[in-house]
C-alpha cells in the first residue's frame, strides 16, 4: 500500500520530535548517546521535509513493530486486569461471606429448585429477562 507523502512527512516530523526529546533527556542525564539520537532526529526531519518517500520502508517497519507491540501489551494488560479483578472480587466475596451459587449440599433436601415469582402470564413474553 502506497503512503501519501503528507503522511510520510508527518511520520518524519513525529520521529524527529520523539528522537529530539530522547536526546534532550540523554543530554540532561549526561550520557554521550544524545549526539546519535539528535543526529537521527535531524536526519528524520531532513528526509521528512525534503524526500518523504524515502521514509516509506522505515514507516512500514515501524508500523509493523507498533502493531506487534500493541498486540502484546493488550494481551498482557487484559490478563493482568482480569486476574486482579477476579482475585479481588473473590477475596471480597469470601470476606463478606457471599455465596452466589449456593453450592451447599443438603442430603435432607428433596430438590434444589428455586421457585421464581413470575410477573404475570400476560407480561412474561414481553419481558423474557
Amino acid at each position: 500500500m502506497k503512503k501519501d507523502p503528507r503522511e510520510l512527512r508527518k511520520f518524519g516530523v513525529v520521529m524527529a520530535a520523539g528522537l529530539s526529546a530522547v536526546s534532550i533527556l540523554l543530554l540532561i542525564r549526561g550520557t554521550g548517546a544524545w549526539r546519535f539520537t539528535a543526529a537521527a532526529g535531524g536526519l528524520f526531519l531532513l528526509l521528512g521535509l525534503t524526500l518523504p518517500r524515502v521514509l516509506a520502508p522505515l514507516e512500514r517497519a515501524w508500523m509493523k513493530f507498533a502493531h506487534a507491540l500493541g498486540f502484546m501489551m493488550t494481551s498482557i494488560l487484559l490478563t493482568v486486569v482480569f486476574f486482579t479483578g477476579v482475585t479481588i472480587t473473590g477475596l471480597l466475596m469470601r470476606l463478606l461471606g457471599k455465596r452466589p451459587l449456593n453450592l451447599n449440599i443438603s442430603r435432607e433436601a428433596d430438590s434444589y429448585w428455586a421457585a421464581v415469582d413470575p410477573e404475570g402470564p400476560c407480561d412474561r413474553p414481553e419481558k423474557p429477562y
